[in-house]
């Protein structure tokens, strides 16, 4: 209506002006408004470090960013897996003695040679006692540390048997326990050295096997006899092959 009535006033007006002939008037249709502009997307959040093969340590810090590191207390921190810790030629999978290089016949471990009956390598003493005690006497410290170190080195030994030994008045029975005990407490010194339990055995032999006889000894003579019979012995049972 209003474009109607637009177009009749300015055709009047131009009659009025001389009889001019009209003029056409284009009146553009009214415009279309576009659509909203799209949102701005956010910014990518920042990318994650990459760690390809999964083993906890990024790619830039990972010397072997393929191969996940193995974990097994040997330069963990370089993210190399350690197939052969010792270079001994011997497979980590095969070694026996991970840290120690040995010949792959001995299961990668150092050759030693391992007596049937364990002796301190500077004493082929036992582990001597007081008459009625279960303590050691102090002399007995430094082979106690030996054998231990012994134990430590040599991780094929998987069982040493802990012989206690008594000879003192009072019977089989007081014998045997004091024996019983003795072995324990050379257990508790060995475990307390570092030597694992499950590789310690004891065994109580009360008076039966004494090192000496004291048959026809009196006095000190016989005070000093038996005392060699209050020990702990050290005996080899089970062995890795």
């Amino acid at each position: 209506m209003t474009r109607t009535l637009l177009l009749l006033a300015l055709l009047s007006a131009c009659t009025a002006c001389g009889g001019a002939a009209p003029q056409t008037l284009t009146i553009p249709p009214p415009s279309t408004p576009g659509p909203p502009p799209s949102p701005t997307a956010p910014p990518s959040p920042p990318q994650a470090p990459r760690d390809t093969d999964m083993d906890g340590l990024i790619d830039v810090d990972d010397a072997c960013p393929e191969e996940p590191e193995d974990r097994d207390q040997f330069e963990d921190d370089d993210g190399c897996p350690d197939l052969d810790n010792d270079q001994d030629g011997v497979p980590n999978a095969e070694d026996t003695c991970l840290n120690q290089p040995g010949a792959a016949a001995d299961q990668g471990c150092p050759r030693v040679v391992i007596p049937t009956i364990l002796h301190p390598p500077r004493s082929n003493e036992r582990i001597f006692f007081d008459l009625l005690s279960a303590k050691p006497v102090k002399h007995a410290t430094p082979i106690l540390e030996e054998v231990a170190q012994v134990m430590r080195d040599n991780p094929r030994i998987t069982l040493l048997e802990l012989r206690g030994h008594a000879d003192v008045p009072g019977g089989e029975v007081r014998n045997l326990k004091l024996s019983e005990r003795r072995a324990l407490e050379v257990q508790r010194v060995l475990v307390e050295l570092g030597v694992e339990p499950e590789r310690l055995e004891v065994r109580a032999m009360g008076n039966a096997q004494p090192l000496v006889r004291l048959e026809g000894l009196r006095g000190e003579a016989l005070r000093k006899e038996r005392l060699k019979n209050q020990r702990v012995e050290f005996h080899i049972i089970r062995t890795a092959p």
